[in-house]
């Protein structure tokens, strides 16, 4: 039996979704407002506080429980304020979740704890948290953004985290075994820093993994970050009952310095309903009030009320959802007249009063915003007229239920939709799936399954399985029939692969440098093979691997006239578990490797919200030795607020028809500042592309995506997401600071050798 069918073998009796959730612990259920709140600051309210957030609904709280305010003499811990602050939410519903976080002056001088003895000392102190709030319905997390070096001092690092996290999470099992228990809480998704705490064990010790998904476009875009995540877990899961381990949001919003207010109210609701369309039950909205009095400081304007507590639209706009959806639980996401239309299915009761249960759909478009303006709609609340058309077959739709958001598949296995089917209604029911792959049509698996009246089933569909075979992403349309009449279309179903070995290239001085990385923490030995050479009878030729050992990359040079066939990876005997598709690649016109391009860019350093035109920076083209001849060099400092630089080309620049991507390679540095890029297209839509955060200071090759997907915010123009050719370069990079609260110290990062990607 393999790990993925145990899996849900297991989640055929977890779908019973009992009191304490599908896996045990006590997380919140996708019923609303169960899993919806908000950060505060306080243990005790100000006059007129809690009144206020009464009147909002929320069910959930964040607050920090910091280590150095609880054990101020060693040994000896006061939860006293917590404990108030428990009474206060206990009277207005919520709940809350306890940070358990930062360093503590009594060990290892105030500094992140790093090593044995400080972090045995830090797991007392949540072993103590646990104890103390046993059966009080607290969720713990443990540290807040340990991935930044202003919460993990002196400098965030993923080992000692990892470290620290696991036996932190073993401590508090011990001392509370019904503890519920979420780490890591990092900002945004490192995904380094995740596979390194998860292949140290983390996984298997916690009820669920937390993520702060922030963005400047638009929340919906975090569907496909959840559901890489949700492969990783996949991947570095040892037991059965954890591979779906679910995923919460416990930090994430917009402040009403970098969106007008009427954006942030938009995103609010947007942002809780996309996570649960994306199986995500459990969403933070921060901030619950204004942090400061400068309008003009982002940290002080996440607030869903103000200093004084007076509404914000985004209050009246979650205040809105609550009240609509109240009670209510997510059930599926409808297909919409385009991609951008999102229309949520969600039905007020479960069990013996489904077929009388009151339905509501909620609606929206999503599409990008430009810092400040507004994009998209927010969504709308529809409740469903029993006598209406579509009633019945809502109904009837809503009485089929999986887990939202993203299956995930092992290689060379199909994935599964695990299924309950419960029949309301007083005759038989015959129901009929049909799933086809969305990269090729026409190839249907189809399913059947005979229901009496009031009866309820569990089935495990192996959906189509040409939906991954040469790709770690794709998704099937599922088509379902109740007694031969079709119901409501349902958006795709996204699936993802676990990738124990995950393939990348990049031409490199005349080869193609494919990068090898296995994920897993064994060992992995197996061959390069590219296949579909026209200069080679046989059509492939095989390069041998050495093994693989816990998150180890390899290069290995492929000559670049091969760049064009296929390249696999495979472990002897068996099927290929990665994959790279034919590619052609083009150097940007105006770039050479044995001399200088002969193009020039720009770059300009702009400051937001401050009424001031971008400066001017220096820009020059010097030697790089590696990978290319060739580079252009920009140094840089950031002031303290809003900065960002943006690297473009002097003249305009049009992106070849044709062109998939984009690969530069970049030299960074440590600073963790945000890597972008731009472009647009003949609409004037503007495209930007997040690449990650620049953490080390070699060269690295960058790929950008060219249509729309893979981290892409838009906005003006067509605004629909789809770039219209002929598309434009605005700028090739655009760094954004992420140090805000201080001046940074002079930094450089070059790029060179940048080729446009061609399918062949």
């Amino acid at each position: 039996m393999s790990g993925r069918t145990a899996r849900y073998l297991w989640l055929a009796m977890a779908l019973g979704l009992g009191s304490r959730g599908a896996f045990g612990a006590d997380l919140p259920p996708p019923e609303i407002p169960a899993g919806q709140g908000v950060n505060i600051h306080f243990t005790r309210p100000g006059p007129g506080e809690m009144k206020r957030f009464a009147e909002a609904g929320f069910g959930l709280v964040r607050m920090d429980m910091p280590w150095a305010g609880i054990e101020r003499t060693r040994g000896t811990y006061d939860f006293s304020d917590h404990d108030e602050l428990l009474g206060h939410l206990s009277k207005v519903g919520a709940r809350p979740i306890y940070i358990l976080d930062y360093a503590n002056p009594l060990y290892n001088n105030g500094l992140a704890p790093t090593t044995d003895a400080d972090r045995a000392a830090f797991a007392r102190f949540a072993a103590a948290a646990a104890s103390h709030f046993r059966g009080k319905r607290v969720l713990f997390e443990i540290w807040n953004e340990p991935n930044l070096d202003g919460f993990w001092k002196p400098k965030a690092n993923q080992h000692d985290y990892a470290k620290l996290a696991v036996v932190t999470a073993k401590a508090m099992r011990a001392a509370d075994p019904e503890a519920t228990i979420l780490a890591p809480g990092s900002s945004g998704f490192p995904w380094e820093f995740l596979e390194t705490a998860f292949a140290a064990g983390l996984i298997e010790d916690i009820d669920a993994v937390s993520i702060h998904p922030y963005r400047g476009g638009p929340p919906e875009s975090a569907s496909e970050d959840y559901g890489r995540l949700r492969a990783l877990i996949g991947l570095h899961a040892k037991s059965p009952s954890k591979q779906d381990l679910p995923i919460i949001s416990s930090e994430w919003g917009y402040s009403t310095v970098n969106v007008s207010e009427a954006t942030q109210a938009m995103y609010l609701p947007r942002q809780w309903l996309a996570n649960l369309a994306s199986g995500v039950n459990t969403s933070i909205f921060y901030d619950w009030k204004d942090d400061g009095d400068d309008p003009k400081e982002p940290e002080h304007r996440f607030g869903t009320v103000r200093r004084d507590l007076e509404p914000k639209p985004s209050f009246l706009a979650a205040q809105a959802l609550i009240r609509s959806l109240r009670g209510y639980t997510f059930r599926h996401r409808l297909k919409g007249s385009t991609p951008d239309e999102w229309k949520l299915l969600f039905v007020a009761a479960d069990g013996p009063n489904a077929a009388h249960a009151p339905l509501v759909v909620a609606t929206w478009h999503a599409s990008g915003s430009r810092p400040g303006e507004a994009g998209g709609t927010a969504p709308e609340y529809r409740k469903v007229d029993d006598a209406a058309p579509e009633g019945r077959d809502l109904r009837r739709l809503a009485a089929i239920r999986w887990r939202p958001g993203a299956l995930v598949a092992d290689p060379g296995e199909a994935p599964l939709l695990h299924t309950r089917i419960t029949n309301p209604e007083a005759s038989p029911a015959r129901i009929e799936f049909a799933s086809e792959s969305t990269a090729k049509p026409g190839r249907v698996a189809r399913y059947r399954f005979d229901v009496a009246p009031s009866e309820s089933i569990t089935k495990s569909l192996p959906l189509q399985p040409q939906a991954l075979d040469a790709a770690s992403r794709g998704a099937v349309m599922l088509s379902i029939t109740w007694n031969g009449e079709p119901l409501p279309a349902l958006a795709p179903i996204e699936i993802w692969r676990t990738e124990p070995v995950t393939l990348s290239a990049a031409p490199r001085r005349g080869a193609l440098e494919v990068v090898v990385a296995n994920h897993r923490n064994t060992i992995v030995e197996g061959a390069l093979v590219v296949r579909g050479g026209a200069d080679r009878a046989d059509g492939k030729e095989r390069l041998r691997v050495r093994p693989l050992k816990g998150r180890v990359e390899v290069p290995v040079q492929v000559p670049l006239k091969k760049a064009q066939s296929g390249i696999e990876f495979e472990e002897p005997g068996k099927r290929p578990l990665a994959y790279l598709a034919p590619r052609r690649y083009e150097l940007f016109v105006g770039f050479h490797e044995a001399r200088p391009p002969d193009v020039a860019f720009n770059a300009d350093l702009h400051v937001d919200n401050a009424g001031t035109g971008p400066k001017p920076l220096a820009v020059s083209k010097a030697t790089a030795e590696d990978p290319a001849s060739h580079a252009i060099e920009v140094p840089y400092q950031f002031d303290a607020g809003w900065r960002y630089l943006t690297i473009g080309p002097e003249k305009p620049m049009e992106i070849p028809a044709g062109a998939r991507a984009a690969i530069v390679w970049v030299r960074g540095n440590t600073s963790g500042d945000v890597l972008n890029c731009r472009f647009s297209d003949r609409t004037g839509q503007t495209f930007q592309v997040h690449l990650g955060n620049l953490t080390k200071p070699g060269w690295s090759p960058m790929t950008i995506p060219l249509d729309g997907s893979e981290g892409t915010s838009h906005w003006g123009g067509a605004n629909d997401g789809v770039p219209h050719p002929p598309l434009r370069w605005e700028a090739l990079l655009l760094i954004d600071s992420v140090h805000r609260d201080e001046k940074s110290p002079p930094r450089t990062m070059a790029f060179a050798s940048p080729f446009h990607v061609f399918d062949r």
